[in-house]
């Protein structure tokens, strides 16, 4: 089950200029098409509110590497301001 591997990948990243969320795009069917979900379960990285990265499939350790890429870059930007 990934949801486990999730929320390890959240708690591992918290406060790390990393927030991770899980939307049901059942219960949210418009958040699918501004975003152009076409599988499930499906990620997003997104930055000052654009999509960066997608990612789709169930693959915990690809999700993790992706979210550590993305936080290692982010804090690397802002330490350097």
């Amino acid at each position: 089950m990934l949801v486990p591997h999730l929320e390890e990948i959240s708690a591992k990243f918290e406060g790390r200029f990393l927030k991770m969320v899980q939307v049901d795009v059942t219960d949210v069917p418009e958040a699918a098409r501004e975003f152009r979900v076409d599988a499930v379960p499906y990620f997003l990285v997104l930055r000052d509110g654009h999509v960066v990265e997608r990612l789709a499939g169930n693959e915990p350790k690809v999700v993790a590497e992706t979210a550590q890429r993305h936080a290692s870059a982010f804090e690397k930007l802002q330490t350097a301001q």
